[in-house]
């Protein structure tokens, strides 16, 4: 599926207007393979949202961010010393700010692996209970029951979701935790944190040329941080996509529905 947008502009409301395209790719996908609301069942159901699934190995990356920014704060207080050691070499502002904008990703981070740990559990049962409300379609093919599954469908996707008519996106890693840490991760390899004169300044001097100045233990800390804030805005990178793999989840739920129930039946 084609995801466009923010993640907090993702909303129930807006879903038959998104996914206009998505669901005529799942027209054509259930007419190339034959599968029709009659002949469905929690096998073929499965095989239709597996594809979706957070894995086990994706919310691994949960567990190593947290691991990162564990490492982060360690050599963050050692910069802090290092700064308050010598003054004169640093930018005290810019190392508040470089710590306090890595850090937001923490309370982030905390809800993302709560709403996935709670996804994890509850996807393995959702072909079952999507099946059941097919099953109830195929069984009475009234009006009365299409607004029952209706409301069984959007309590579903209410569930899966984990919030009344979206993600929750704001609370979790989304497009302002990847753009400030990529941009601080390229900011500090060019010499963020560091204090140029007014005559390096003028004279247009490289960040390497002045970064021989400093010892070598002070060259390995930025080394370190260096390397580490590139893998940290990778992983960082890698959940928020894993937050619109909820988001197509969500939206090939209610795709399928759209297709095999509401149309055919």
């Amino acid at each position: 599926m084609a995801l466009k947008g923010t993640l907090e502009a993702f909303t129930f409301s807006t879903l038959e207007i998104s996914t206009v395209d998505d669901r005529r790719l799942t027209r054509k996908e259930l007419a190339d393979r034959s599968i029709a609301l009659h002949n469905l069942d929690v096998s073929v159901v499965g095989d239709l949202i597996f594809p979706f699934f957070v894995r086990d190995v994706e919310m691994v990356l949960l567990d190593h961010l947290m691991d990162l920014l564990a490492q982060f704060n360690e050599l963050a207080s050692m910069l802090v010393l290092a700064a308050q050691n010598h003054p004169s070499w640093y930018e005290s502002i810019n190392i508040k700010r470089l710590i306090s904008t890595i850090n937001e990703i923490r309370p982030a981070l905390a809800v993302n692996k709560e709403a996935f740990t709670q996804l994890m559990a509850k996807q393995a049962n959702l072909p079952i209970r999507m099946q059941v409300l097919f099953q109830e379609l195929r069984e009475h093919n009234t009006r009365e029951t299409k607004i029952r599954v209706g409301q069984g469908v959007f309590a579903l996707l209410c569930e899966m979701a984990g919030a009344k008519d979206s993600i929750n996106a704001q609370a979790k890693i989304n497009e302002a935790h990847v753009t400030h840490s990529k941009e601080l991760a390229e900011r500090f390899a060019q010499g963020y944190i560091y204090h140029w004169s007014l005559e390096e300044e003028i004279k247009h001097i490289p960040f390497n040329q002045i970064f021989t100045k400093f010892p070598e233990d002070e060259k390995e800390l930025y080394y370190q941080l260096t390397k580490l804030l590139d893998e940290l805005t990778k992983t960082t990178n890698a959940i928020y996509s894993m937050n619109w793999k909820h988001v197509a989840l969500i939206r090939r739920v209610y795709c399928l529905f759209s297709e095999l129930a509401f149309k055919e039946a």
